[in-house]
């Protein structure tokens, strides 16, 4: 693609909150660093910016972040930032002449899009689009996405040349990428791009600039790619920026881990055993049905390139055993740690992190310098978000630079200091600070001293907040993992205070930086983990502390038993995320319920997950708390113990423990039979009837769901009696009873899509799939078999999209395309290891099996390892996009 034309008589300036960025990164600059030294790394960088600077502003852009080999600027015009990046290109070039010691090949990326200013940068999907065309660029290139040489049309002297398409993280579709030049400047056979997976992670996007440290992002980046440094971990007290500082390296390194990098922030998690859970869930290994999640994790990462960035782990060193157990079965597995203190492993590497460099209060340098000191940068960055107009001056810079020294250089205090900019000019500010940062009454005297500094940071921020402030801030400290506005105010607020008191609070909160504000979807609200625990303690002084705790367990509970109605609807996937969102506040409800003895709310919030903890395969976590409280006893009500030894059989069925599965429904049946209850008696019948189906023994399983439909009759409920002709469908599947289980399920399924419950739909579609594929109906096997799919991919249900890519393999297999089918076999089969055991009735396990033994004998050994160490390394996605042909016109 070759684009050119009149350049227009003014640039079309992009207004209101569009902006465009440009970002330009050194390449090669650790190498060069590592063989000419730091000083002449710091020349090197100090020459890109300065001419960065010097030809941005003359193109009117401002640069905004400017980190030794990397530099974003933002312009008001695309078209202003496609010159100065050629202009830039030009300047890097004459370099190498007059400066040949200090070579500078830069890559530089383009994106224009909405984007929020905030806490000092921006935030806008246009800045990561930017970010990650850079990447891509080579030396001396320019790339720009598709928008922006849409919105710089027309521009003369320019061409705009076809790179191809690159997948993308967080795009459906890959992005075309075009390089700019000059014209005549670059040939007309460039090389395109072919489409490839962007590096799997799920870093958090970081709405403000990375301060400094580069000398520590660097060295630890180092230390990462050696080969015998397994475990990393960053120590430090609170506050020191370890968990920014790990998120720097971790970006820094998305593509020297070739199966990704993911984030575990283990801060809302109170229990070492779950810390594996945790991971698994980050990860997207399920928890098994016959075997441990530590053991799914482990065959998980047996053979994964991967680095786990593991972070708030020091409450949790009882789980340093699990990581140590997954660095011994995983060879290729890293982990980068942050903690405040060691893990204590023979395997481990510590790295302290030092607080920001502060400068000498005693011996000032002039201002220019004095904002080169990381810990005044932070602050002027910081005081600028809150009041815009901040500019260090020689009037100020004494008093700025006091603050940060009598702060140690620690991040979260000067965050902290830095935003009372906004009431109070620097010199007030030293003057509060240095009458309210004493310790704490009844503080640890022996705690080190930047811990005890930090905390008093934190009370002389506290006594700042009206009352009102003061009582929505601790009684914040209840939630974990963060809370929505809705929770909030439910939970914080008193009958005096009305819904917009609660929104200014939490503004407020967030303006002095005592809480953050995340989430894209949904606004969710959270505080920085240091902060939470100092609110906390203040909560603890209260009498009001266990009113706290005790109206979050009710808000909880409340919202738990509203899901177990709103999953049974058409708003299924919804709050199947919302619960997910929820999840680390679920599990503080039900400890808090446990520790207090309320066993019948704690089994009624823990039935009402039933069928989350179904969907998303937590088997084993919603069976522990089930069954703690079943264990427990205590002031149970029988209608909430028998839906309780209802869920516990459910869950243990998909966890092939079939021997406790047909207990609990056993003693559910009589204890429902004992209380005239006839609707619990047929969810035991319907439990008992599907443990039958799973061992084999169809006759009993009908006997038991005939049974159960001649009780749901007389219920008058329509969703009993389309899960009980669901299930009589499937035990008359297994027997071979085509004709009668195609009537009953495909009727289920009528009632099922009236109600728009997504996960029955696409079980029930499964079922007729299967069918379908047994009696040799191709073509309606193929079509039932995408709408399965798709529904399963939707609701994120691994045991669905299993089964479903099982029976695609199986209908490739059929019509002869065996690579593909092999490819289906392996994908499904990655999945099934990471659930654990196999979730299908008998007979389609039989088929399954028959299938695969004929494609892999029909194919041959050495086609078949090829294709399923192919399959094995593909997503669901990938796997079905590669398959078959998916329609006869397409045969």
């Amino acid at each position: 693609m070759t684009t050119e034309g009149t350049e227009l008589e003014a640039d079309t300036v992009v207004s209101g909150q569009v902006r465009t960025f440009l970002i330009a990164d050194v390449r090669g600059y650790t190498r060069f660093s590592n063989e000419h030294g730091d000083e002449m790394a710091a020349r090197l960088a100090d020459r890109f910016a300065v001419l960065a600077r010097e030809v941005i502003a003359l193109h009117g852009g401002e640069v905004t972040e400017l980190r030794g080999d990397e530099a974003l600027a933002v312009f008001d015009s695309p078209r202003a930032a496609i010159r100065a990046a050629l202009d830039l290109q030009e300047r890097f070039r004459e370099n190498v002449v007059t400066h040949p010691e200090l070579p500078l090949e830069v890559g530089m990326g383009i994106d224009a899009g909405e984007a929020l200013p905030v806490q000092g940068g921006y935030r806008g999907g246009a800045l990561n689009l930017a970010a990650r065309l850079c990447a891509l660029a080579g030396p001396g290139e320019v790339f720009a996405s598709q928008g922006v040489i849409h919105l710089a049309r027309k521009m003369s002297g320019f061409r705009f040349l076809d790179r191809g398409e690159v997948q993308l993280k967080g795009l459906t579709d890959p992005a075309p990428v075009v390089q700019i030049a000059r014209e005549g400047s670059i040939p007309q056979d460039v090389t395109k791009f072919t489409v490839r997976a962007a590096p799997r992670d799920n870093l958090p996007l970081q709405t403000t600039p990375f301060i400094g440290r580069e000398r520590e992002v660097k060295s630890i980046a180092e230390l990462l790619k050696q080969q015998d440094v397994r475990l990393l971990t960053l120590t430090g007290p609170g506050g020191t920026g370890k968990t920014r500082l790990s998120l720097r390296v971790a970006m820094d390194l998305i593509d020297t881990f070739a199966d990704g990098i993911f984030f575990v922030s283990l801060a809302p998690i109170r229990n070492p055993d779950v810390v594996s859970a945790s991971i698994a869930t980050t990860l997207g290994v399920t928890e098994g049905s016959e075997r441990s999640v530590d053991e799914n994790l482990a065959e998980y990462l047996a053979g994964k390139r991967l680095l786990l960035v593991l972070d708030n782990f020091e409450h949790l060193l009882p789980a340093s055993s699990a990581v140590s157990s997954l660095l011994a079965k995983a060879p290729h597995l890293k982990v980068l740690a942050t903690s405040r203190e060691p893990l204590h492993l023979s395997s481990e590497q510590e790295y302290p992190v030092p607080p920001l460099a502060v400068p000498d209060p005693d011996n000032l340098p002039g201002i220019e310098a004095l904002s080169e000191f990381e810990a005044v940068q932070l602050f002027i960055q910081r005081a600028r978000a809150a009041r815009p107009g901040f500019t260090l001056t020689d009037d100020n810079g004494s008093a700025v630079a006091e603050i940060c020294s009598r702060l140690d250089g620690l991040p979260l205090a000067i965050e902290l200091a830095a935003a009372r900019v906004k009431m109070f000019s620097p010199e007030a500010l030293l003057a509060r600070l240095s009458s309210r940062l004493k310790l704490l009454t009844g503080g640890a005297r022996d705690a080190p001293d930047r811990q005890q500094t930090l905390r008093g940071t934190i009370e002389w921020s506290y006594r700042l907040l009206s009352p009102s402030e003061q009582r929505l801030f601790t009684r914040l400290s209840v939630f974990h993992g963060g809370c929505t506005l809705a929770a909030a105010e439910e939970v914080c607020t008193s009958e005096e205070d009305t819904d917009d008191d609660a929104l200014e609070g939490m503004a407020s909160l967030i303006d002095k930086s005592l809480l953050r504000q995340e989430g894209e979807d949904e606004t969710r609200f959270a505080m920085l983990e240091t902060v939470r625990e100092y609110s906390a303690d203040k909560l603890a002084e209260e009498d009001a502390g266990n009113e706290a705790r005790r109206d979050h367990a009710k808000y909880y509970l409340e919202l738990a038993e509203r899901a177990e109605s709103e999953l049974r609807g058409p708003k299924q996937a919804e709050w199947l995320q919302r619960l997910d969102a929820e999840h680390d506040n679920l599990r503080a409800a039900l400890s808090w319920l446990l520790e207090e003895g309320s066993d019948e709310a704690a089994l009624r919030l823990a039935v009402s997950l039933g069928l989350f903890w179904h969907v998303r395969a937590h088997f084993g976590e919603g069976r522990h708390w089930v069954e703690t409280g079943l264990e427990r006893g205590g002031s149970v009500s029988p209608g909430t113990r028998m839906k309780a030894l209802g869920c516990a059989s459910t869950l243990a069925i998909l966890q092939a423990d079939r021997e406790r599965a047909i207990s609990a429904a056993t003693e559910q049946l009589a204890l429902a039979r004992q209380q005239n209850d006839s609707a619990n008696a047929s969810q035991a019948l319907v439990f008992l009837g599907i443990a039958a189906i799973h061992q084999g023994e169809s006759a009993l399983a009908v006997k038991y769901l005939e049974e159960r439909l001649s009780i749901v009759r007389g219920l008058e409920s329509p969703a009993d009696y389309a899960n009980t002709i669901y299930s009589l469908g499937l035990a008359k599947s297994e027997e071979g009873r085509f004709s009668e289980a195609i009537v009953q399920i495909e009727e289920a399924l009528s009632a099922f899509r009236e109600r728009g419950e997504q996960f029955w739909i696409a079980n029930a579609v499964g079922g007729l799939a299967f069918i379908a594929l047994m009696q040799g109906r191709e073509g309606d096997a193929r079509a039932l078999l995408e709408e399965y799919l798709e529904m399963a991919v939707q609701l994120q249900d691994k045991a669905n999209i299993a089964a479903g890519l099982e029976g695609l393999a199986a209908l490739a297999t059929e019509t002869g395309d065996l690579r593909p089918a092999c490819r289906l076999f392996a994908c499904a089969g990655s999945l099934r290891a990471e659930i654990g055991g196999r979730l299908m009735s008998q007979r389609n396990s039989k088929f399954v099996e028959q299938r695969l033994n004929s494609a892999r004998a029909r194919l041959g050994d050495d086609e078949w390892a090829r294709a399923w160490e192919e399959g094995k390394a593909m997503s669901p996605e990938q796997a079905i996009d590669l398959g078959p042909p998916t329609s006869p016109s397409d045969l």
